[in-house]
């Protein structure tokens, strides 16, 4: 009988335990999709040295409209076994105090 009544309270004993134990993680900057590699922050992306700057792209698709008037910018992440690109709005490497 203890098994069944244990058994019926697992989701609601692993939810507490999840809550309690879970610590706040700040969401990265930037996460690679194919290695899934994370860089902290702006700083930590950009001086990565497996990280370069392919080139610039006018943002012409629809789902980048925020970012139409400045492009999208395409980094490489180029180290072993990865070789995948980002792509990086401007205004994500600009300081806030710095846009108008």
């Amino acid at each position: 009988m203890r098994t069944e009544s244990v058994r019926g309270r697992l989701p609601q004993l692993a939810a507490e335990r999840t809550c309690a134990a879970a610590p706040t993680v700040a969401k990265p900057f930037k996460r690679c999709r194919y290695c899934s590699k994370e860089w902290r922050d702006k700083d930590d992306f950009l001086s990565d040295p497996g990280v370069y700057l392919g080139g610039k792209k006018a943002a012409s698709m629809r789902g980048f409209i925020e970012s139409a008037r400045h492009g999208l910018l395409i980094f490489v992440h180029n180290v072993e076994q990865c070789g995948s690109t980002m792509l990086v709005a401007p205004e994500a490497l600009i300081a806030r105090s710095n846009i108008a």
